[in-house]
């Protein structure tokens, strides 16, 4: 009976190791680094970065070329992209809830974009 057990709790762990393996997969995104003050959004709800504006918060998001709208926890590597439009390599921070997952993410990588060629 302990064999069983043994087993079924190694199997168990196994198990939980390769879904936290599967879910820290860097993820990829275009869009661009914002100051948190400098984002508006259209009528639809999608949200964009104003490229007029000239506020220098302390704050930067990500605003993805889909409209969302993602918090930085390492804010120290946007800085030098702050306005760009940038390509992101990402993973998302871990939080109790999928929308809260969602919205908090690490960046690991920024490229920027050329705007002409998108």
């Amino acid at each position: 009976m302990k064999r069983i057990a043994g087993l079924f709790l190694l199997a168990l762990c196994s198990a939980a190791l390769m879904y936290a393996q599967n879910s820290s997969t860097p993820k990829e995104m275009n869009g661009t680094i914002c100051d948190a003050e400098c984002v508006t959004h259209s009528a639809m709800g999608n949200a964009t970065c104003d490229p007029g504006c000239t506020i220098k918060g302390d704050r930067a998001v990500f605003v993805g070329d889909d409209g969302s709208v993602m918090q930085v926890q390492n804010q120290d590597i946007c800085k030098s992209h702050m306005g760009k439009h940038v390509k992101m390599t990402y993973d998302p921070v871990g939080h109790a809830t999928e929308k809260q997952r969602e919205q908090m993410i690490r960046i690991r990588d920024l490229q920027n974009l050329n705007e002409a060629g998108g």
